[in-house]
């Protein structure tokens, strides 16, 4: 049997946010309502910071949680955090993403972009953070930053601008080698007929003042 302090050890803790609160009752409803779900070992709910920390004895279910608040008539606070995620090539990746995002405790909603190669992911405030779920896909094999929500869209790196230049700057090395061979080639095709037709007057010029003599 293992001990209370063992216990505590491995409880998780999570302090979230609670919205629709304006009295002591609300308090005790929001209370009520937590402790009521299956693994929590305790809830204390403050009205002036509109907060609820919550510890489970086991794995935690922070969405059972939101639910039963919902139930009870009052909000969680939701958090959205944006990601750019690389090394992503296939549906199969989108999936693997999305479920790594989903394995962290909070996590309400993940969707993923392949073409874009971004995340939007939908948390309850408190319970994880942009940083720990950038962590997660990461780990799971996918290289992922979270894009911060006062950068601007001039000062963020953007990958598919930065290939463009790339590719544009090839195209102009490309032109710029090929120049010279297609100026002789088609030089060929220009100047020797216009040489050889002002040839062909100059001679015919030549012949007509050689017979006026």
């Amino acid at each position: 049997m293992s001990s209370p302090l063992a216990a505590r050890k491995h409880a998780a803790a999570f302090s979230l946010g609670i919205e629709g609160m304006t009295c002591a009752s609300c308090v005790t409803r929001v209370e009520k309502a937590i402790s009521a779900m299956p693994g929590v070992a305790s809830s204390s709910v403050n009205l002036a910071t509109q907060r609820a920390e919550v510890v489970f004895s086991g794995a935690p279910d922070i969405t059972a949680v939101v639910s039963a608040i919902g139930k009870a008539g009052y909000g969680t606070t939701i958090e959205t955090a944006r990601f750019d995620i690389d090394k992503m090539s296939c549906a199969s990746c989108v999936n693997h993403v999305e479920k790594a995002f989903k394995s962290v405790a909070g996590v309400i909603e993940a969707n993923v972009n392949l073409a874009a190669k971004t995340g939007a992911v939908r948390f309850v405030s408190g319970a994880t953070s942009p940083e720990a779920l950038a962590k997660a896909v990461t780990v799971a094999g996918y290289p992922t930053h979270d894009i911060k929500p006062d950068a601007s869209a001039d000062s963020k790196p953007d990958k598919r601008q930065a290939e463009a230049k790339s590719l544009f700057r090839t195209l102009v090395l490309a032109l710029i080698l090929t120049a010279p061979v297609f100026a002789l080639e088609m030089g060929g095709h220009i100047f020797l007929p216009a040489i050889g037709s002002s040839c062909r007057r100059w001679g015919c010029s030549r012949a007509g003042s050689s017979n006026s003599h």
